[in-house]
């Protein structure tokens, strides 16, 4: 996939960086008006005020935007594109939801895993199917293993990124 990032596009880009940096300041409004907070208790949320939980709004909004400009740059991938925000603007939604409602992570990794076994069916080059080890010249074929190893990955992430946003903006 190429992408000619000239001065403009980089230019666009920071724009909309820089936007959504400032929007992301009226955190603590936009919160309240969707009543998504997370209120402390003494078990496991230990913080002493209540914290707006819309941060993901803000990167999913950024995502999309990049996203968008990459679509309108390129004249190919399209249907890789669409894949990539049909997958993470599912998984969005149930975290959204998840942060309203408190689903059971059971039932959020079986939603996330139908969801990317969906995605992936639809674009087989989404999928990693070899694994190549540089420091050993070593390629490993998945074959079969393939679809299950990328899922895994992909939840792996998306374990990693909530684990991580635990301290704000540390995912970003």
């Amino acid at each position: 996939m190429n992408i000619d990032l000239n001065y403009q596009n980089f230019s666009l880009i920071i724009f909309f960086l820089i936007f959504t940096i400032l929007i992301f300041k009226k955190n603590i409004f936009f919160s309240n008006k969707i009543n998504v907070l997370d209120k402390p208790d003494e078990y496991l949320k230990k913080h002493k005020k209540t914290v707006p939980l819309t941060g993901g709004i803000y990167c999913f909004i950024f995502f999309n935007i990049i996203n968008s400009i990459f679509f309108i740059l390129q004249d190919y991938y399209i249907s890789t594109n669409i894949i990539i925000v049909f997958i993470s603007s599912f998984i969005f939604f149930i975290g959204l939801y998840d942060d309203k409602n408190n689903i059971s992570p059971n039932l959020k990794l079986l939603f996330c895993t139908i969801i990317i076994l969906i995605g992936l069916s639809f674009d087989d080059s989404l999928i990693i199917k070899q694994l190549f080890f540089h420091s050993i010249s070593k390629t490993i074929y998945l074959n079969y293993l393939a679809l299950p190893i990328t899922t895994l990955c992909n939840l792996l992430l998306i374990n990693a990124l909530n684990m991580r946003d635990g301290i704000n903006s540390l995912s970003v």
